[in-house]
């Protein structure tokens, strides 16, 4: 959010999200409203989208939250039991007609459709089954990134593994080494006690290597396992730049001038040290030189492809079938 305040084109998992959309929400919103016309809640989202984004917008909710279907019939000729007579997907067809929210296109809207079709195809056109379905994929449900466009994209390190950018930031690079939250191990038994177990789980920390050498053994290994896996990340997190790469850390040091050796942080301050580089006044070091590059791909563009309204949004519907598609499925038959 910050970054697209400031004007930079993002492109990022969150944001190609079919829920991230405003006017897919308002769909799935509508077909709620369909089912429980008198669910509040639902009514609200649906006037929070149509409500002008000003200061009239609580006094415009609040004086329609108990009269929704008669604003939308006099407004925008949108009757919600329309709903009930219609397949989703000719619902939303005919909700985005009547509310006008393709007059720019919608990449949004348009993956969106062709996911109510595949469930139509697959399970059924009832408003219910593509709600649950909807709730079970929405965080999952988007557009596929592009590729070759000049934009910031946004990902995990683990999601950069086996790419590579022009340009490399990595921010926040101060990750614990051995971190784990609410660490669990198993050890062997060392005490007869503990007959027939061969094994035990305890709570992991540090104590463990002063135990008996069997634990001490398991605890270092489960140490090392955690420092590899801590490096890993942090070598692709290094070198999927091709021209730059910024990291940004925070300063820590002890009062006595000390990094810490099990952050990732302490470990470029500790290199730092170990070139002779260190000065504790210094928030910013600098390797090698930035040579300036050809962009190689295009900006952003502001086409997009116009939104096609379906042929046949009242009365009988042809649909053209590919046998293929509902190869052993229910709708074979």
């Amino acid at each position: 959010k910050a970054l697209t305040a400031q004007g930079v084109p993002v492109i990022s998992p969150e944001s190609l999200l079919l829920a991230s959309s405003p006017k897919v929400n308002f769909l799935i919103h509508l077909l709620y409203f369909a089912l429980h016309p008198t669910d509040l809640a639902v009514g609200f989202e649906i006037l929070n989208y149509l409500a002008p984004q000003n200061e009239n917008k609580h006094e415009f909710i609040h004086a329609h939250l108990e009269g929704i279907p008669e604003l939308l019939i006099r407004e925008y000729s949108y009757d919600p039991v329309s709903m009930e007579g219609l397949s989703v997907y000719e619902g939303c067809i005919h909700a985005i007609k009547k509310f006008n929210m393709a007059e720019n296109g919608s990449a949004y809207i348009s993956f969106f459709l062709d996911e109510v079709l595949s469930v139509e195809k697959t399970k059924g056109a009832g408003i219910e089954t593509f709600l649950t379905h909807w709730e079970s994929k929405k965080t999952s449900l988007g557009i596929p990134s592009p590729e070759g466009l000049n934009a910031l994209t946004i990902m995990t390190v683990h999601k950069a593994k086996g790419l590579e950018f022009p340009i490399v930031i990595y921010p926040f690079a101060n990750s614990r080494i051995y971190d784990d939250i609410k660490p669990k191990i198993w050890v062997p038994a060392t005490e007869q006690v503990f007959d027939p177990l061969s094994h035990i789980m305890l709570n992991k920390n540090s104590s463990l290597a002063l135990y008996p050498e069997a634990i001490r053994n398991a605890y270092e290994e489960e140490q090392c396992r955690l420092e590899l896996d801590s490096f890993n990340v942090l070598y692709v997190a290094l070198t999927r730049a091709i021209h730059g790469l910024y990291v940004l850390a925070n300063k820590e040091v002890t009062k006595d001038g000390k990094a810490s050796q099990k952050t990732y942080n302490g470990l470029f301050i500790n290199y730092l040290m170990q070139q002779a580089k260190w000065d504790d006044t210094k928030l910013q070091y600098d390797f090698g030189n930035l040579v300036p590059f050809e962009e190689v791909s295009d900006p952003i563009s502001e086409t997009e492809i116009s939104f096609t309204y379906s042929q046949h949004e009242h009365g009988p519907r042809n649909t053209i079938v590919d046998s293929d598609m509902i190869w052993e499925s229910g709708q074979q038959k």
